[in-house]
């Protein structure tokens, strides 16, 4: 779990495991990137982005914005919300009640 202090940042927060032990000795994956947790929330939940170290550190040293986390968040939030409502929209299709039964039945009249 993560401190609250770093959760709640309006910043974001870079993680560095480079002399951790690597999860698969020949790939060094660990050791190229930079893990960034973006400020904010994508529909709720938290933003985490893998950076080759390089480059953010030619960034850190020519932009004057890291990266665009902001940006990074609300996109995510966008696809994030289209999804959901892709997937009702299916859910709704693929209904277990047969089309004909979700119909509101007739009402009879009285014949004379």
């Amino acid at each position: 779990m993560l401190p609250r202090d770093w959760l709640d940042s309006a910043v974001p927060v870079f993680f560095d495991f480079a002399d951790t032990d690597p999860i698969r000795p020949r790939t060094g994956v660990e050791r190229r990137l930079l893990w960034g947790l973006m400020p904010g929330r994508a529909d709720g939940h938290a933003v985490i982005v893998a950076l080759d170290r390089q480059r953010l550190v030619l960034a850190a040293r020519t932009r004057p914005q890291i990266v665009a986390a902001q940006k990074i968040v609300r996109t995510l939030d966008a696809r994030f919300r289209a999804a959901r409502v892709q997937a009702m929209i299916e859910a709704r299709r693929y209904s277990s009640v047969p089309a004909w039964r979700r119909r509101r039945p007739r009402r009879r009249t009285a014949r004379f």
